[in-house]
């Protein structure tokens, strides 16, 4: 089974510790598991090799998550050759993006995670947030993104009490605005 770690990176400590954290409990409970991680630049091929974590086709372009449309042009004995691994073939992802969903965040952040999130939610994948915060959204694409990342997630932490208000605040709003 493969499990994808997303939004955690080498060059910010916090991040880092998130992807260990995740890694050493999901171990624990399902050892069986292979961990997938999307190549960056806060992620270089080095340190995810050094953890035994497969490669993600995933190319953000302007909101558009390119790597879930380029998988079926890569042979599946040249991913598996090189430990490369396709949306398609991810059983679980765990977000753990830290601030990056709100209107400060990546200005496309939002809105290409919503679009992966569709496309996992058809794979059958689970799909759960582990974030610092969420928001504000006050920007009524990142509104619409966001609505879209709520209704295909099957798990969603907030860490912190001040996020889960304004998260509640926004899915009431949410509901009388769409």
């Amino acid at each position: 089974m493969y499990i994808e770690i997303k939004g955690t990176s080498f060059l910010n400590k916090g991040a880092e510790l998130m992807l260990h954290a995740i890694l050493q409990e999901v171990k624990k409970r399902l050892p069986e598991a292979k961990f997938v991680h999307a190549a960056k630049k806060s992620a270089p091929y080095e340190e995810r090799a050094r953890l035994g974590l497969y490669q993600k086709i995933w190319f953000p372009l302007y909101g558009i998550p390119l790597g879930l449309y380029f998988d079926k042009f890569i042979l599946k004995e040249l991913r598996r050759y090189f430990g490369i691994v396709t949306h398609k073939e991810i059983k679980i992802v765990f977000d753990a993006s830290g601030f990056s969903y709100s209107d400060q965040g990546a200005r496309w952040a939002t809105v290409a995670t919503a679009k992966a999130c569709r496309k996992w939610k058809q794979c059958g994948t689970k799909i759960i947030f582990l974030p610092q915060a969420f928001g504000p959204f006050n920007k009524k694409k990142n509104q619409k993104a966001f609505k879209s990342i709520v209704n295909n997630s099957d798990l969603i932490f907030a860490s912190f009490s001040f996020y889960v208000c304004t998260f509640t605040f926004l899915l009431c709003s949410l509901r009388s605005y769409f």
